[in-house]
């Protein structure tokens, strides 16, 4: 098992690719907790968080040292069989206006983010306006506000994806 302290006072704990596919998600497992799975990615050293402080890794499981450990049976059942199911849960039509008026913390603002860029996105708005508003709504509504360059790489991120749904859509 890998260990990385987060800039922000959080940990990374990293485990063994189980194989099969892995979802990302952010708070489904519980408050807090997320995870980065296929197609994830994490922060980690020598980034600095934008409070300053460095990402670091841990003394006691440097990957030098301490091969990453299997992702315990409990974990992995979780993620790909349990209630869960590697499912995000989306705002439906009705709870937008909820979703884009509460505040994301850390741990909560890049998923926030994507859900918001996928739904206008899809709703085929001008992925230049899209981020623009996202900008502006990630310095309104994340405590801390992600950096402009991290916003920038999400809605990136979800265009493309958006970009090859739709592109799958024609192909059949």
């Amino acid at each position: 098992m890998g260990v990385d302290q987060t800039g922000g006072g959080g940990e990374h704990i990293l485990f063994r690719h189980p194989g099969g596919k892995i979802a990302n998600s952010a708070g489904a497992l519980g408050p807090g907790v997320d995870v980065r799975g296929d197609g994830g990615y994490i922060v980690a050293p020598p980034s600095v968080h934008i409070c300053g402080r460095p990402y670091a890794i841990s003394v006691d499981h440097h990957p030098d040292e301490v091969p990453l450990a299997d992702m315990p049976k409990w974990l992995h059942q979780q993620l790909v069989g349990g209630k869960w199911c590697g499912q995000r849960q989306q705002p439906t039509r009705r709870n937008w206006r909820t979703h884009v008026a509460e505040t994301y913390g850390e741990g909560q603002r890049n998923d926030a983010v994507a859900r918001l860029a996928g739904h206008l996105l899809r709703a085929r708005v001008d992925p230049h306006v899209c981020l623009t508003l996202i900008i502006a709504w990630n310095r309104l509504n994340c405590l801390p506000p992600l950096d402009d360059d991290e916003v920038k790489v999400t809605v990136r991120s979800i265009a493309a994806r958006e970009v090859a749904r739709r592109e799958h859509r024609h192909a059949r």
